[in-house]
């Protein structure tokens, strides 16, 4: 009975966690920052999906449009010369690698 409350809640804080990811990226996404293409650059990130009970590896390819101690967010589109869209936050204390590409 234990391992079986145990496994629900994994599941629900997986869950609760996924939900607040969706919530930053509309937030961010819906927000206009303008960013200069020349300095921006695309990388590679591994990171670790812990969003299930079972953690498993990523990887995610994307324009470093920011970059801090609590958070890394690429971006899949640019657009023109100063804006972006699709983009992704991804904690950095999930984050195992990131390799520049370009």
């Amino acid at each position: 009975m234990l391992s079986s409350f145990l496994e629900y809640y994994i599941l629900f804080i997986g869950f609760v966690i996924t939900i607040m990811c969706c919530c930053m990226v509309r937030a961010v996404f819906n927000s206009e920052r303008k960013v200069c293409k020349t300095t921006l650059e695309l990388v590679l990130i591994e990171w670790t999906d812990k969003s299930t009970y079972k953690p498993f590896n990523r990887l995610s390819v994307g324009w470093l449009v920011h970059d801090d101690e609590k958070t890394k967010t690429i971006a899949s589109h640019l657009i023109g010369e100063t804006q972006h869209a699709g983009e992704f936050i991804i904690p950095t204390c999930i984050i195992k690698k990131i390799k520049k590409i370009a």
